[in-house]
C-alpha cells in the first residue's frame, strides 16, 4: 500500500472578509466622506459612503462571529446564541479581572448597528429647511414592525439623537457611514487584541492584507494610523482620540 498523507482542516470562512474587503470599503466610504461640507446638517449620508459603509460593518460582524466559532472549536467548547456572551464568558475565564460588562456594551452597540442593516429597520423622516433648503432640523421615527424597539431602548441608543451610547454609532440606517464603520474596525482590532493577549494568536490569527498607492498595510494598528491621515473632518479625529482614552479607561487595553 502507497504511503499517503492525511490533513484534517476546519473551515472558518467568514474570518476571510475582515482582512481583506473590509479595509477596501472603509477607504471607499472615506473617499466621499472627505467631500462632504461638515459644517452643513444633513439628515443621511449619501448613498454611495452609506452603501461602502454598511457593507462593511455587515461584513466586520461576521468576522467577529467567525473568529467565536474559532475560538470556540478550539477550546473544545459549545457555542451558544449570543457572540457577546460568548466572547465575554471566555475572557473571563481567561483573566478573572476581565471588565465583562463593560466589553459586552460595546459588542453590543456593535451587533444593534449590525441588526439595523441586515433586518432592514426603517424610519420615517422629516426634514426642516429654511428658505435656501439648508436643513433646520429634522425628526426621524421608526417605524412599528420595521425595527427592534425592545432592543433600541434597552439603554444602548441615546433616543433623541439616534446614537449608541459609548461608541456614539448611528441607527438611523440612512445615517451609517464612513465615522460609523471606521469605529466599528476599532472595536474589531481590540477584539483581536484582546483575543492574542488572553488567549493566542493561533486562536484569532489575523492580519490586516491591503494595498494603498503601492504600500502594503499588514498590521491594523499600522492601518488605523494610514486612515487617520486621509480623514479630512478634524472634530470626527478627536471624537477617536477622545474614544480610545475611554477604553483605555474601561481597563481594556494593557
Amino acid at each position: 500500500m502507497s504511503n499517503t498523507n492525511r490533513q484534517r482542516l476546519v473551515t472558518v470562512v467568514g474570518t476571510n472578509y475582515a482582512d481583506t474587503l473590509v479595509p477596501e470599503l472603509i477607504e471607499q466610504s472615506l473617499d466621499v466622506y472627505n467631500k462632504k461640507d461638515f459644517s452643513q446638517r444633513n439628515f443621511q449620508v449619501s448613498v454611495t459612503e452609506n452603501t461602502n459603509a454598511t457593507a462593511g460593518i455587515v461584513l466586520t460582524v461576521l468576522g467577529i462571529e467567525a473568529y467565536r466559532n474559532r475560538i470556540y472549536y478550539l477550546e473544545r467548547k459549545q457555542v451558544s446564541s449570543s457572540v457577546t456572551n460568548d466572547l465575554t464568558t471566555i475572557f473571563l475565564v481567561k483573566d478573572a479581572s476581565f471588565p465583562k460588562i463593560l466589553f459586552s456594551d460595546l459588542l453590543n452597540e456593535v451587533f444593534l448597528v449590525r441588526d439595523v442593516i441586515v433586518h432592514n429597520h426603517i424610519y420615517e423622516v422629516t426634514v426642516i429647511n429654511d428658505q435656501d433648503w439648508k436643513m433646520l432640523n429634522h425628526r426621524q421615527k421608526l417605524l412599528k414592525g420595521y425595527g427592534d424597539n425592545r432592543r433600541l431602548r434597552s439603554g444602548l441608543v441615546i433616543e433623541r439623537t439616534r446614537k449608541t451610547r459609548n461608541l456614539g454609532l448611528n441607527v438611523q440606517p440612512a445615517k451609517i457611514g464612513f465615522e460609523d464603520i471606521y469605529i466599528i474596525y476599532l472595536v474589531f482590532g481590540l477584539f483581536v487584541e484582546i483575543s492574542n493577549r488572553l488567549l493566542s494568536r493561533s486562536h484569532v490569527p489575523f492580519s490586516v492584507h491591503h494595498k494603498h498607492e503601492g504600500d502594503w498595510y499588514l498590521e491594523i494598528d499600522k492601518y488605523f494610523k494610514h486612515v487617520q491621515e486621509m480623514v479630512s473632518n478634524q472634530n470626527f479625529l478627536a471624537k477617536i482620540k477622545v474614544l480610545e482614552t475611554k477604553i483605555q479607561g474601561m481597563g481594556l487595553t494593557p
